[in-house]
């Protein structure tokens, strides 16, 4: 296993030559160093996993690199030797582009953040909301499981469950990309609602619509003025017009671009 500082001086090496690492290969030989000694909850190889989620449901190259890294940060934390993980900052420096960086840390869980508050801002970026979709896939797929679940499981796959669902309301443009959990959940069948789960998963579980509808209100016309007019030819967004195509989930999820 190589250090993360020998990995960063041998990238720095070959740039320094003009050396070019495709960088699909790059984050694979990343991520699976730092988390080679991780196994999923099957005791199975963990790069299982993040391969898996990153060569599904699309053919853009970007997103192959973003979906292949999209655990690196907050389990190498977990599973890596001390000095050892893997910081955005690292990624920056070994050379990948912005939107790879900000995809993966849509996709990351932060320290102390509530998970559904997590879901909700995945939800905001589409590389993001298209891999977390991925994510929850591979991990609702029970097929592979060799134990006979606990309430502990069971507690998990619902709130996956609950994101998914969320997601999707969100990548078909039936609620706006950051809508909070509280405020989907309660226009859903009494089948998807679940008041303690918010509780548990959520740091604002009682925030209605109409709530939350004037805190955007008033978000917005401190940001723009008060102006839509103003917002447009500032470049802010106007509410309501930056919602992502529409598309249906059973075609492939984006486009081939990198």
């Amino acid at each position: 296993m190589f250090s993360k500082s020998e990995i960063k001086q041998r990238i720095a090496d070959m740039r320094a030559e003009g050396i070019h690492l495709p960088s699909y290969n790059l984050m694979c030989f990343i991520v699976d160093n730092a988390l080679l000694q991780q196994t999923d909850k099957t005791g199975i190889s963990y790069a299982y996993h993040t391969n898996r989620v990153s060569l599904s449901n699309t053919k853009s190259k970007t997103k192959h690199v973003i979906k292949k890294g999209h655990d690196l940060i907050e389990d190498s934390h977990k599973w890596a030797p001390p000095g050892e993980e893997w910081t955005f900052a690292d990624l920056r420096e070994v050379g990948f582009k912005e939107r790879v960086i900000e995809g993966i840390d849509g996709m990351t869980h932060r320290d102390g953040e509530p998970y559904f508050d997590s879901i909700e801002r995945a939800s905001l970026n589409s590389d993001s909301r298209d891999g977390k979709l991925d994510d929850l896939t591979d991990n609702l797929n029970l097929a592979r499981n060799n134990w006979i679940p606990t309430m502990v499981d069971l507690e998990r796959w619902t709130k996956y469950i609950v994101s998914y669902n969320y997601l999707v309301s969100v990548k078909r443009r039936h609620i706006e990309p950051g809508t909070p959990m509280s405020v989907w959940m309660a226009k859903q069948d009494e089948k998807m609602q679940s008041g303690p789960l918010l509780r548990q998963h959520s740091s604002h579980p009682d925030l209605t619509e109409e709530d939350w509808q004037k805190s955007v209100a008033k978000n917005f016309a401190a940001a723009a003025g008060d102006d839509d007019l103003h917002a447009e030819k500032s470049g802010q967004p106007v509410p309501g017009t930056d919602l992502p195509p529409a598309d249906d989930l059973q075609k492939k999820y984006d486009d081939p671009k990198p």
